[in-house]
């Protein structure tokens, strides 16, 4: 205490002020947050999910049917290739005669008949596919049917009535039965038959002779159109067998056999 002196000379001792402390707080710093940055997030991702393909696909929401354009199958007529056609053939239809044979001379008394003459004709299909064919034979006398001065005739055995009457034959009928036969292409059929021939007056015919003639008939059904004399020579036959043969210049041969020899 340093003694202060008062005006009185009184040595008063005046007490020594205590050093204040004077408490200047040095502000101490109170921890200054020292902006120890929170672990600064090191932006630590959190663990990208790695993407370990189990790929569990939760069912995408299925897709509500969009109206999507289905294009209706419609019926575009793909022509399919099918089998190539194989060129077909148009039918062809021809029957012929190619060989006819009868006696070359007959020796005839009045009345008597010369028997058992052969005849032979021969017929072939032309056709492109099987084809039935008849063939008949027509017996023109000699001096011709119209006036027949030596009353001359045929008889066939085994011909009809009918047919001996007229003198034309189904020759396929009368040789083998039946009114036709079906020929493949190019086959040949050989009718044989027996042929009588006889006049009531052969001297007025002497070194004349019979026409024969052959016609083929394919699908064999003009019979009725060549079974007379006039029909088989005037033409009617020709046009009847001719309408469906597509060739026409085979259909008939005509031999001038036998002559007679009157005796």
């Amino acid at each position: 205490m340093t003694p202060t002196i008062n005006p009185t000379g009184t040595a008063t001792a005046t007490p020594t002020a205590a050093p204040t402390a004077t408490a200047t707080r040095t502000a101490t710093a109170s921890p200054t947050a020292t902006a120890t940055q929170a672990p600064t997030g090191t932006a630590t991702a959190p663990p990208t999910p790695t993407s370990t393909a189990t790929a569990t696909l939760s069912p995408s929401p299925s897709a509500s049917p969009t109206a999507t354009a289905t294009a209706t199958a419609t019926a575009t007529a793909t022509a399919t290739p099918g089998p190539t056609p194989t060129a077909t053939t148009a039918p062809f239809h021809d029957a012929a005669i190619i060989r006819l044979r009868t006696v070359h001379s007959t020796r005839l008394a009045p009345g008597v008949p010369d028997v058992n003459n052969t005849t032979v004709v021969v017929g072939q299909s032309f056709s492109n596919h099987s084809d039935p064919v008849s063939i008949y034979l027509a017996f023109n006398p000699p001096g011709g049917f119209g006036t027949n001065p030596g009353g001359c005739s045929v008889s066939v055995p085994t011909a009809t009535a009918t047919e001996n009457t007229n003198q034309v034959y189904n020759w396929t009928s009368n040789v083998l039965g039946v009114p036709a036969v079906t020929l493949a292409p190019g086959e040949k059929i050989t009718l044989t038959g027996t042929v009588d021939f006889q006049c009531t007056n052969p001297a007025a015919v002497n070194g004349l002779n019979w026409e024969v003639k052959a016609i083929a008939d394919v699908h064999g059904d003009d019979f009725s159109s060549c079974d007379t004399l006039a029909e088989s020579f005037n033409g009617a036959c020709s046009v009847g067998v001719n309408d469906d043969d597509d060739n026409d210049a085979n259909n008939t041969l005509i031999r001038a056999f036998p002559k007679v020899v009157a005796i």
